[in-house]
């Protein structure tokens, strides 16, 4: 069956850009600051129809619609680690001093032949250690379906595992979450592994839509693991 063909006026899972600063009115943010990898940065395959323009940017210009003032820094480097984020970014990142935070949720970490998850663990703590050293809130993702790597045939219990930690932590740091970021049902890009520009519309709206921290969304279907946003196809901005 053929897919119908949407633009970034005609997608029904999008929000124009209207709608999307009416969700951060009230924003108190001045300072957004987006650590980490290429998720973080926002890289992708170009959508005919989309503005070539990751996540990241996005989440900014609305904040900067809503907030003149803003300052955005996006420190993130095509693949990072967890550990060269902290080697590479974390000074800089400290001393620009954010107060909304986005920090990467250890897709590279995995990557390797035999990943040893207790050290992923510990050098995810101290990120967000870090992170909430800096006073911001601070936001990540969880990865989805569509982040593969077919020649690890255990990764789909590797993307499980990294979720877990990413979950807990933010639960003890109160970081919120936008669960599944390349979920199977949002990503299209032919590489599965790279979202799309389409794609990156759908990443950004969890963010805004009830990552609000003088709005606490309801928990109630997420249980304890921090604050959960999902993200499976869910809007984002034009």
């Amino acid at each position: 069956m053929e897919q119908p063909t949407f633009t970034e006026t005609t997608d029904p899972f999008c929000l124009d850009q209207a709608d999307a600063a009416a969700l951060l009115t009230e924003a108190p943010w001045g300072r957004y600051a987006v650590i980490g990898d290429s998720l973080s940065a926002g890289t992708g395959d170009c959508s005919p129809g989309y503005r070539d323009q990751g996540w990241s940017d996005r989440v900014a210009g609305v904040l900067r619609s809503v907030r003149p003032d803003l300052d955005y820094l996006n420190l993130s480097e095509i693949g990072a680690t967890t550990a060269q984020t902290l080697e590479n970014q974390a000074a800089r990142v400290v001393e620009f001093s954010p107060d909304l935070l986005h920090v990467p949720c250890g897709a590279n970490d995995i990557v390797r032949r035999q990943p040893d998850f207790g050290e992923i663990a510990r050098t995810l703590r101290r990120m967000y250690t870090l992170a909430k050293g800096t006073g911001a809130l601070p936001t990540t993702f969880t990865l989805g379906k569509a982040y593969v790597v077919p020649v690890f045939p255990d990764w789909p219990e590797r993307i499980a595992t990294v979720n877990a930690i990413v979950r807990g932590l933010a639960s003890e740091y109160d970081a919120i979450v936008v669960g599944r970021a390349l979920s199977s049902s949002c990503c299209r890009s032919r590489q599965r592994a790279r979202p799309e520009c389409a794609d990156h519309r759908s990443m950004a709206r969890p963010g805004m839509n009830r990552a609000q921290p003088w709005r606490r969304p309801d928990m109630s279907s997420h249980g304890s693991s921090g604050r959960i946003v999902p993200s499976h196809r869910a809007s984002m901005i034009s």
